[in-house]
Protein backbone atom coordinates (compact mmCIF):
# COMPACT_ATOMS: atom_id res chain seq x y z
CA UNK A 1 0.00 0.00 0.00
CA UNK A 2 3.13 1.95 -0.01
CA UNK A 3 2.80 2.82 -3.48
CA UNK A 4 -0.65 3.89 -3.75
CA UNK A 5 -1.34 7.74 -4.07
CA UNK A 6 -3.07 9.00 -1.34
CA UNK A 7 -6.59 11.09 -1.64
CA UNK A 8 -6.55 13.02 1.99
CA UNK A 9 -3.31 13.37 4.31
CA UNK A 10 -3.93 14.66 8.01
CA UNK A 11 -2.37 15.02 11.00
CA UNK A 12 -3.04 11.29 11.51
CA UNK A 13 -1.68 9.59 8.76
CA UNK A 14 -3.10 9.08 4.76
CA UNK A 15 -6.03 7.83 3.32
CA UNK A 16 -5.59 5.75 0.23
CA UNK A 17 -7.69 3.61 -2.21
CA UNK A 18 -6.02 0.59 0.00
CA UNK A 19 -7.07 1.48 3.50
CA UNK A 20 -10.64 4.24 2.96
CA UNK A 21 -12.85 1.77 3.75
CA UNK A 22 -13.32 2.10 7.49
CA UNK A 23 -13.38 5.71 6.62
CA UNK A 24 -16.22 5.35 4.22
CA UNK A 25 -18.23 2.52 5.41
CA UNK A 26 -21.64 3.09 6.28
CA UNK A 27 -21.57 6.73 4.24
CA UNK A 28 -25.38 6.08 2.74
CA UNK A 29 -28.77 6.74 4.53
CA UNK A 30 -31.98 5.21 3.38
CA UNK A 31 -35.46 6.77 4.54
CA UNK A 32 -38.32 4.45 3.61
CA UNK A 33 -41.95 5.44 4.15
CA UNK A 34 -45.20 3.65 3.03
CA UNK A 35 -47.11 5.08 0.36
CA UNK A 36 -49.68 6.83 2.68
CA UNK A 37 -47.20 8.51 4.79
CA UNK A 38 -45.46 9.99 1.68
CA UNK A 39 -48.69 11.33 0.55
CA UNK A 40 -50.00 12.64 3.92
CA UNK A 41 -46.54 14.41 4.24
CA UNK A 42 -46.01 15.68 0.64
CA UNK A 43 -43.30 13.76 0.19
CA UNK A 44 -42.09 12.56 -3.61
CA UNK A 45 -41.82 8.84 -4.43
CA UNK A 46 -38.63 8.18 -5.73
CA UNK A 47 -39.04 4.59 -6.21
CA UNK A 48 -41.15 0.95 -5.60
CA UNK A 49 -39.64 -1.74 -4.05
CA UNK A 50 -41.65 -4.59 -5.86
CA UNK A 51 -39.70 -7.19 -4.36
CA UNK A 52 -36.85 -8.63 -2.42
CA UNK A 53 -34.22 -11.52 -1.77
CA UNK A 54 -31.24 -12.75 0.59
CA UNK A 55 -29.02 -15.23 -0.05
CA UNK A 56 -25.57 -16.30 1.92
CA UNK A 57 -22.78 -17.84 1.35
CA UNK A 58 -18.99 -18.64 3.30
CA UNK A 59 -17.42 -15.06 4.95
CA UNK A 60 -14.67 -15.09 2.26
CA UNK A 61 -16.78 -15.24 -0.55
CA UNK A 62 -19.08 -11.91 1.04
CA UNK A 63 -18.38 -9.71 -2.70
CA UNK A 64 -20.21 -12.15 -4.70
CA UNK A 65 -22.75 -12.51 -2.67
CA UNK A 66 -25.54 -10.04 -4.92
CA UNK A 67 -24.75 -12.27 -7.49
CA UNK A 68 -26.67 -15.01 -5.88
CA UNK A 69 -29.40 -12.95 -4.62
CA UNK A 70 -29.99 -10.77 -8.29
CA UNK A 71 -31.33 -14.08 -9.75
CA UNK A 72 -34.05 -14.78 -6.96
CA UNK A 73 -35.57 -11.29 -6.70
CA UNK A 74 -36.18 -11.33 -10.30
CA UNK A 75 -37.67 -14.41 -10.17
CA UNK A 76 -40.16 -12.58 -7.24
CA UNK A 77 -40.78 -9.96 -9.59
CA UNK A 78 -41.49 -11.97 -12.46
CA UNK A 79 -38.52 -10.08 -14.17
CA UNK A 80 -36.62 -12.11 -16.78
CA UNK A 81 -32.47 -11.33 -17.27
CA UNK A 82 -30.97 -12.37 -20.21
CA UNK A 83 -27.22 -12.62 -19.78
CA UNK A 84 -25.19 -13.45 -22.66
CA UNK A 85 -21.71 -14.47 -22.45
Amino acid sequence: MCVLMFVLQTQNGTVTAGNASPVTDGAAALVLASREAAVRYNLPILAVIRGQADANQAPEWFTTTPSLAAPKVCVCVSVCVCVYV
